[in-house]
Protein backbone atom coordinates (compact mmCIF):
# COMPACT_ATOMS: atom_id res chain seq x y z
CA UNK A 1 0.00 0.00 0.00
CA UNK A 2 1.27 3.41 -0.81
CA UNK A 3 0.14 4.93 2.47
CA UNK A 4 0.35 3.52 5.96
CA UNK A 5 -3.08 2.80 7.39
CA UNK A 6 -3.74 2.05 11.03
CA UNK A 7 -5.79 -0.85 12.28
CA UNK A 8 -9.11 0.93 11.85
CA UNK A 9 -12.54 -0.60 11.47
CA UNK A 10 -14.08 0.19 8.11
CA UNK A 11 -17.47 -0.42 6.62
CA UNK A 12 -17.60 -2.73 3.61
CA UNK A 13 -18.03 0.30 1.34
CA UNK A 14 -15.05 2.09 2.91
CA UNK A 15 -12.90 -1.02 2.62
CA UNK A 16 -13.91 -1.42 -1.03
CA UNK A 17 -13.01 2.20 -1.74
CA UNK A 18 -9.62 1.79 -0.04
CA UNK A 19 -8.85 -1.34 -2.05
CA UNK A 20 -9.91 0.38 -5.27
CA UNK A 21 -7.75 3.40 -4.50
CA UNK A 22 -4.70 1.31 -3.63
CA UNK A 23 -4.99 -1.06 -6.60
CA UNK A 24 -6.02 1.44 -9.24
CA UNK A 25 -9.20 -0.51 -9.98
CA UNK A 26 -12.70 0.90 -9.90
CA UNK A 27 -15.10 0.18 -7.06
CA UNK A 28 -17.24 -1.72 -9.56
CA UNK A 29 -14.28 -3.96 -10.53
CA UNK A 30 -13.59 -4.72 -6.86
CA UNK A 31 -17.25 -5.53 -6.18
CA UNK A 32 -17.50 -7.75 -9.28
CA UNK A 33 -14.35 -9.62 -8.26
CA UNK A 34 -15.70 -10.09 -4.73
CA UNK A 35 -18.90 -11.63 -6.08
CA UNK A 36 -16.82 -14.42 -7.63
CA UNK A 37 -15.80 -15.65 -4.16
CA UNK A 38 -18.14 -17.66 -2.00
CA UNK A 39 -16.95 -16.94 1.53
CA UNK A 40 -18.97 -18.07 4.52
CA UNK A 41 -19.30 -15.68 7.44
CA UNK A 42 -17.01 -16.44 10.42
CA UNK A 43 -19.89 -17.69 12.57
CA UNK A 44 -20.59 -20.39 9.97
CA UNK A 45 -16.98 -21.63 9.96
CA UNK A 46 -16.18 -25.15 11.12
CA UNK A 47 -13.77 -25.33 14.06
CA UNK A 48 -11.01 -27.91 13.69
CA UNK A 49 -8.83 -28.66 16.72
CA UNK A 50 -5.44 -29.78 15.41
CA UNK A 51 -3.83 -30.24 18.83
Amino acid sequence: MSKERGAEAHSLQEATEIIAEETGQSVEEIEKGAEEFSIAPPEAAEFIDED
